[in-house]
């Protein structure tokens, strides 16, 4: 269709405010209010009636195309927590389900940019994981697994980066290893700095094409699910991350920063955050929420009996 809009309330009572949202693709359009009084062209009934009704929104106005932004998230707002990090780790449990799509976000704070600073964990364009970080001066860092991750199934996700060595890594660890194990990967890369993006959020299953004032448009959307995302402020060892990726509770790791629990609070569009600091997020454009996570085994159906 050349113009689309809609009203914003549906309803209202007189004297209230309503807004009308309307993209076209002509130079100009006309805009009128009429009283509907029957809407069906059949020629065997009494035919379209739409009286026009006078008001001050009779006119022509200047038409604009603007475009429907697909993809949820969920958004994590700006911290000083997450600022004055240097050495640090991001986890997670993934499972995706179109790794020929593209590169997909799993967890991202700023990058963009051409001179983006920040981080993120990605699933690549060859469908492995993959790690980047940013100087903010235009040099950007990538670690990747050079693994496809197994489609359809869990894996446990990780990145971390060391300041003082400069040693950048991604982990890439299958869930289960039966019948045979499929898509372990790992990867490293020296990055000579990097800086945390200022005033950056965190962003969920997303990363950020352009922020303007409160305004944000996000891009490379996770297609799949993710689970217990959470941000440590040291670089875990190879040990402790595997540790964590075959059951060790990640919340009593030392250097928790963040650690975001979606099984709370799932009848609203509020996330969680489990960690010392309370960086709670909104879930943005509805993300499916409420479904079966990495650690489910069948026994029970009932999620409120096993959170």
């Amino acid at each position: 269709m050349k113009i689309v809009g809609y009203c914003d309330p549906l309803h209202v009572a007189p004297g209230d405010t309503v807004r009308f949202m309307v993209s076209s693709e002509h130079e100009t359009y006309q805009a009128d209010l009429v009283r509907l009084v029957h809407g069906d062209n059949n020629p065997l009934g009494p035919g379209f009636k739409a009286p026009l009704v006078g008001s001050e929104i009779s006119g022509e106005y200047t038409g604009r195309t603007q475009v429907i932004r697909t993809g949820s998230s969920v958004q994590i707002p700006w911290s000083g927590a997450m600022s004055c990090l240097e050495s640090f780790t991001v986890t997670a449990w993934v499972l995706p389900t179109t790794l020929a799509k593209g590169r997909q976000s799993i967890l991202t704070q700023g990058l963009e940019g051409p001179q983006g600073e920040g981080f993120g964990l990605f699933v690549g364009g060859g469908g492995d994981l993959e790690a980047t970080v940013g100087d903010g001066d235009g040099g950007r860092y990538r670690a990747a697994t050079a693994m496809p991750l197994a489609k359809h199934q869990w894996t446990f996700a990780a990145m971390s980066y060391d300041a003082e060595s400069r040693k950048l890594c991604v982990y890439q660890i299958p869930v289960r290893a039966w019948p045979i194990e499929s898509g372990r990967g790992y990867g490293t890369a020296t990055a000579s700095r990097w800086r945390s993006a200022a005033k950056a959020p965190v962003i969920v299953a997303a990363s950020v094409e352009l922020r303007a004032g409160h305004s944000m448009l996000t891009r490379e959307h996770f297609n799949g699910k993710i689970d217990s995302p959470r941000v440590y402020g040291r670089a875990l060892s190879g040990g402790e991350i595997t540790g964590i990726a075959r059951g060790v509770d990640g919340l009593g790791v030392d250097g928790l920063v963040a650690a975001w629990d979606f099984s709370r609070d799932i009848s609203s569009d509020r996330v969680t955050d489990v960690g010392p600091h309370g960086l709670h997020g909104r879930a943005v454009q509805m993300p499916t929420r409420g479904v079966t996570g990495y650690n489910y085994i069948g026994r029970e159906t009932d999620f409120r009996l096993v959170p």
